[in-house]
């Protein structure tokens, strides 16, 4: 059993998430490999569905297949993936985040919404990993 508390809003076992949401996760079966953001664990199963939850509400559920596929290649869903230059699930370079983001380039929801809102206006070409698996 894990307990955290959490201010993201993901699907995690079934259960809706809120800002004052307490998680108590209880699984037969090993979580993914956990990744930690502010002491919140999120297994790579979390970052997937928010990933689908995201781009659902953005209305670009046709690219969540894409975006599993470049997280993947990305980072592997590390939401602390860090090789110097790129940063986090989409490896968001600080010159992109400066321009695009918002708040704390780790984090995991920011990036998504992130990604989803610049995928929606001008696809995938900013990401290596999708130039790659074309």
């Amino acid at each position: 059993m894990i307990l955290f508390p959490t201010f993201l809003n993901a699907a995690t076992n079934s259960k809706k998430l809120t800002q004052k949401s307490v998680i108590v996760l209880t699984s037969e079966k090993p979580l993914n490999t956990p990744r930690l953001y502010q002491g919140i664990l999120l297994s790579k199963e979390d970052i997937k569905e928010m990933i689908k939850e995201q781009f659902t509400l953005y209305g670009i559920s046709n690219q969540i297949p894409t975006a599993l596929k470049v997280a993947e290649c990305e980072s592997s869903f590390s939401i602390n993936a860090n090789n110097g230059i790129s940063f986090g699930i989409f490896q968001y370079t600080k010159p992109t985040w400066k321009q695009f983001g918002y708040g704390d380039i780790f984090n995991p929801q920011s990036q998504i919404i992130i990604t989803s809102k610049i995928v929606k206006k001008e696809g995938w070409k900013r990401w290596d990993c999708w130039r790659m698996m074309q």
